[in-house]
């Protein structure tokens, strides 16, 4: 099944940004809970420290380069300031973050764990 899953987030990478990884690290998973919504929405995330292909735009991203000290969180997902750095990091983790609308987070908790 992790052959699976690897594959798919492979092809996802391809279509949405022109590029190509040998190797998918996971990194972590967030659960986001959307007060009024009773679904959750469960996100793994993925690491890869080489890729091959250029960077291209799609309706998903627009690809930028930044200096480590520079990552644009003021730009970004609300959460992302906490668990990005992880991923930088090289940590696994998992989280759970609950919103009211898409910028105001209510709760959330963030750990380190040994596998994903």
């Amino acid at each position: 099944m992790p052959e699976k899953i690897t594959l798919l987030q492979g092809a996802e990478l391809l279509e949405e940004s022109g590029l190509t990884v040998d190797t998918l690290q996971k990194m972590g998973q967030i659960t986001f809970e959307f007060v009024g919504n009773s679904e959750l929405m469960d996100v793994h995330i993925f690491r890869a420290d080489e890729f091959h292909g250029e960077p291209t735009e799609s309706e998903e991203m627009r690809p930028q380069w930044f200096q480590l000290d520079e990552v644009p969180f003021n730009h970004m997902w609300a959460d992302d300031i906490y668990w990005f750095p992880l991923v930088l990091q090289k940590k696994l983790f998992r989280g759970y973050f609950k919103f009211q609308g898409q910028d105001t987070i209510l709760e959330h908790s963030l750990k380190e764990v040994e596998e994903v």
